[in-house]
């Protein structure tokens, strides 16, 4: 393979593998195959289904294109751990980057090739990523008015605040909370085999996000090119329409990853004041806290709001106060 080979990497688990859902992932596929850069592979991974439909699709996938690699997990594990099987056998194979994409998204045509422009132009850059627009089961565009406050919140962040440059974590951490969405992010390969997905199965990309813009290098968005993210109607993600207590969870796994983080920061920034570290510990609690808090999980709030006065009561204040 060369070395510029590009990876897309999709996991895949259906509970039912129906006309409908076959349709809606068949147009994922052609999105990736057609893409106007050719030089890439499609690491489909079935994450544990025991679909038989599925199976025998998968498979003759294989047989109509040397593009589609497909890798059988034996149990469902979640999408983190599927895409890092992706990951494992881009590093293995010496695929420089790689494109994160679900099984019903959609990449636009152009994609790889904004950002292959990018990461050979500027080897700084280890995160590029887009914005994307919601299409429903059917293609079509979904009203501003019905997409949940997360959605909107990263849709807004591509418009102002954006995240680019070094320390990008620090941004994610204390500003953004939401940043960019998986089917639109691309990464350098030495990157995400250093920083696997976590073993979650909520808020498993902030986790990694945050671990990735720790690392010297910088995040870049990209202008050029977009993603189509599907959510079912009816239903604010599919995240949260599965997941029983899904913002515990989450702030579970925002914590876990915020300190992760500032772990491998402090590695490479061993001289950095206290105080600081103090300071981004405590805004980090309040801004999960909030975010918690609009998702009407008041119990966990509250004891997010605890930590923060706790860690710095001066820093806890600034933030009530805004000053």
């Amino acid at each position: 393979m060369n070395r510029q080979t590009a990876a897309f990497i999709m996991p895949a688990c259906f509970k039912e593998f129906n006309e409908n859902q076959k349709l809606i992932f068949i147009k994922s596929i052609e999105s990736v195959l057609n893409q106007t850069d050719q030089d890439f592979k499609l690491i489909i991974i079935d994450d544990g289904s025991k679909n038989p439909d599925l199976t025998a699709f998968l498979k003759s996938l294989k047989t109509a294109s040397d593009k589609i690699v497909v890798i059988k997990n034996r149990r469902n594990r979640g999408p983190g751990y599927a895409r890092n099987c992706g990951i494992c056998f881009a590093s293995k194979n010496n695929l420089p980057f790689i494109l994160y994409n679900d099984a019903d998204d959609i990449s636009q045509s152009n994609r790889l090739e904004c950002v292959r422009k990018v990461f050979e132009k500027e080897k700084q850059v280890n995160v590029a990523y887009s914005t994307f627009k919601v299409i429903d089961e059917n293609d079509d565009f979904v009203n501003s008015e019905k997409l949940s406050n997360s959605i909107k919140e990263i849709l807004d962040g591509h418009k102002f605040n954006l995240v680019n440059g070094e320390n990008s974590w620090l941004k994610i951490a204390l500003e953004k909370n939401y940043t960019n969405l998986t089917s639109a992010t691309a990464v350098r390969t030495n990157l995400a085999i250093k920083e696997l997905f976590p073993n979650k199965r909520v808020s498993e990309d902030l986790h990694t996000w945050l671990r990735y813009g720790a690392h010297p290098g910088e995040f870049r968005f990209l202008n050029d090119t977009v993603t189509y993210y599907r959510i079912a109607s009816g239903t604010e993600s599919n995240s949260r329409a599965q997941n029983k207590n899904f913002y515990k969870k989450k702030a579970d796994t925002d914590v876990d990853g915020f300190f992760k983080a500032l772990k491998i920061f402090r590695h490479y920034n061993p001289n950095v004041n206290e105080k600081f570290i103090n300071e981004i510990i405590s805004k980090f609690f309040f801004k999960e806290a909030v975010s918690i808090y609009y998702g009407n999980d008041i119990k966990n709030a509250k004891k997010l709001i605890k930590k923060s006065l706790k860690t710095n009561p001066l820093e806890f204040f600034k933030n009530i106060t805004g000053c």
